[in-house]
């Protein structure tokens, strides 16, 4: 919210704004509801890594599958191989959402109610 101040005026001779008196808060909660929709998010996109790269591993050459005690060498290959080509595939996404993170935990400073 903004009031005009007496005697403020734009070289246009339009009043100018200044923003009115008195404490500026943010509301808590619909920042910290961006922090977690932005972590659910992270969290779904490494479940959908690990599945894909688990996926790859216990695939075998004959299109078999394997268990997980029983994965070799080259099932870890694959495995490596699939988290390279996933992390790629995901990364401008996850940087995105760290970076949103963190700005909104920044904007937690300026919020009007304390942390329950």
């Amino acid at each position: 919210m903004t009031a005009i101040q007496s005697g403020d005026m734009t070289p246009d001779g339009s009043p100018m704004l200044s923003p009115a008196p008195g404490p500026h808060r943010l509301p808590r909660a619909p920042i910290e509801a961006g922090i977690d929709a932005c972590l659910d998010r992270l969290t779904l996109i490494e479940t959908a890594i690990v599945a894909a790269c688990e996926s790859a591993a216990e695939r075998t050459p004959r299109n078999g599958r394997i268990a997980r005690a029983d994965w070799d060498g080259d099932a870890w290959r694959r495995y490596l191989d699939e988290a390279a080509i996933q992390s790629a595939r995901y990364a401008a996404e996850i940087a995105t959402l760290r970076r949103r993170a963190v700005h909104l935990g920044r904007l937690l400073n300026m919020t009007s109610e304390p942390p329950a």
